[in-house]
């Protein structure tokens, strides 16, 4: 266990504890703790790991879950997060619609798979495919800092379920990820559909 995620537990656990009505600043313990766990910094595989599992605890096992669209600077750093996500889902008992299905909704209903989107397109799409949780994220570099958000949306009750985010370790394994994943061609080959 790494010296980060013992202080997150640590936190954590003083978090419960002053939560249970023990004194009276236990709001105040609060959101200092939360504060703190939102500053530790995480690497993308790591934060890749953490969505899925805060998922993984909004939905029963073998739900169907689309990963609709991931907002970056590079579309394949885009498509990279959401098949490492798609991965990590799936690992853990949900039903994972692929990418080439995702593309055929793409041209089907119009929508984009990366960039923003609308909660109404996410509703659109995972209805669509029979999806249960539609999820769509970023990967934000904000003045030279990454900020990882996951947002999933019950597609049934209409509901945001999880939101997730995390700052991401901005260091010279992720800059050569970056930089790797921007030189590669951008032309994917898909399955036709008729």
């Amino acid at each position: 266990m790494s010296m980060k995620h013992f202080y997150g537990i640590f936190l954590l656990t003083v978090f419960l504890y002053n939560c249970t009505g023990i004194g009276s600043g236990s709001h105040v313990v609060k959101s200092q703790a939360i504060g703190l766990l939102n500053d530790l910094e995480y690497s993308l595989a790591e934060a890749i790991e953490q969505s899925a599992e805060k998922v993984v605890g909004e939905l029963p096992a073998g739900s169907r879950v689309a990963v609709v669209a991931f907002e970056s600077e590079n579309e394949n750093i885009s498509i990279y997060i959401m098949d490492e996500l798609n991965g990590a889902l799936f690992d853990r008992g949900f039903v994972v619609t692929d990418r080439q299905t995702l593309e055929y909704v793409h041209k089907e209903l119009n929508f984009q798979m990366s960039g923003a989107v609308n909660d109404e397109d996410v509703k659109s799409v995972g209805k669509f495919l029979a999806a249960d949780m539609v999820i769509t994220g970023q990967l934000i570099n904000v003045g030279g800092e990454y900020r990882y958000r996951l947002n999933a949306v019950n597609v049934e009750q209409a509901t945001r379920a999880s939101v997730i985010r995390l700052t991401i370790q901005n260091n010279k394994k992720l800059q050569q990820l970056i930089d790797a994943l921007a030189k590669q061609s951008t032309g994917v080959k898909t399955a036709k559909y008729d």
